[in-house]
């Protein structure tokens, strides 16, 4: 856009847009209001606000009164502000852009360590949103192209307690998003989960089996996100990556059965199947010897043994067994 000749164009907030003396006072033409009515249409698309907003803005920018009409002189001045404007709103959605998708890698297998990991080691922090627009493109950049390190997920020892319900409750806050989104029964849910650990409906489930029950869950609910997924979407989604021989087995398995290699696509069915069956391995065994300890109890003491562990209830009836066979004899 080509100032019009003989006007000065004036930066936003530089001061009192009065008119000189000699330059041309008239209304803005109508190809005038039409390009800032463009530029205006563009930042409203960006940034959500309303166009008297806008129109307010550059006013204030211009330091111009609301019962003031804009002039053709005042035009380059205007079309500078909404240019900076324009811009600023650019780089804003941007920047929102980039924290959306950095949000959704976040969700992947262990990349959220891996991230927090890189970014106290290199930026000193310890909250990501406290990098700058760059750092958190750098840090995306990264993930996109695989090249951060994912550390192993930590690995805690197993226990036989069975899940608190508090634990419980976690759980089936999780299976209600997953309904919600494919809009299968949580009961339904809940029966895959039993069935992957081999166990039976209302039966305790021991805790050991909760770390392996959430990170199903968040599997499954990444994999609704991807239209045609493969093998290394599954991959993707994994907290703990499948080793090689899991892999081995899930390529073996998705050949014969789906007559299909590792790139080719799945549909959602017969990628939650090699999800399933990969989980039903990690869980191993229903039961274990944790299992068993944990649900070993004593056995309960008989009325004389629970009277003759007192010892001032025994003593009086030492007593007075005494005093009969005394009173006998």
């Amino acid at each position: 856009m080509h100032p019009i000749t003989g006007s000065s164009a004036q930066p936003p907030g530089g001061g009192s847009a009065s008119l000189p003396p000699g330059k041309e006072t008239g209304p803005l033409t109508g190809q005038q209001r039409t390009a800032l009515e463009s530029l205006i249409t563009r930042i409203i698309a960006l940034t959500h606000q309303q166009t008297p907003e806008v129109w307010a803005s550059v006013r204030h920018d211009l330091n111009i009164a609301a019962s003031v009409p804009l002039t053709a002189a005042h035009f380059p001045a205007a079309v500078q502000c909404l240019n900076q404007r324009l811009s600023q709103a650019k780089e804003s959605a941007s920047d929102r852009h980039q924290m959306v998708l950095l949000t959704q890698l976040l969700q992947q297998g262990n990349n959220r360590r891996a991230v927090s990991l890189y970014i106290r080691e290199h930026f000193g922090q310890s909250v990501l949103s406290q990098l700058s627009a760059t750092q958190i493109q750098q840090i995306l950049v990264l993930l996109q192209k695989g090249q951060l390190s994912i550390p192993p997920p930590q690995v805690r020892p197993p226990s036989g307690r069975p899940l608190l319900p508090a634990e419980h409750s976690a759980l089936s806050q999780s299976v209600s998003r997953l309904a919600a989104t494919t809009g299968e029964p949580a009961k339904a849910i809940w029966q895959a989960m039993l069935h992957m650990a081999k166990r039976r409906i209302g039966e305790p489930v021991p805790v050991r089996y909760y770390p392996l029950f959430t990170n199903w869950l968040q599997a499954r609910q990444s994999l609704t996100e991807i239209p045609a997924p493969n093998l290394h979407s599954v991959q993707g989604v994994l907290k703990h990556p499948m080793d090689e021989t899991e892999w081995q087995s899930a390529s073996r398995y998705i050949q014969r059965h789906f007559r299909k290699d590792d790139h080719m696509a799945l549909s959602q069915a017969q990628a939650l199947v090699v999800l399933n069956l990969l989980y039903q391995r990690r869980m191993g065994p229903a039961h274990t010897e944790d299992d068993d300890a944990w649900n070993k109890t004593p056995e309960p003491a008989g009325p004389l043994t629970r009277l003759f562990s007192r010892p001032a209830v025994g003593l009086v009836l030492l007593i007075m067994l005494c005093f009969v066979v005394w009173y006998l004899w």
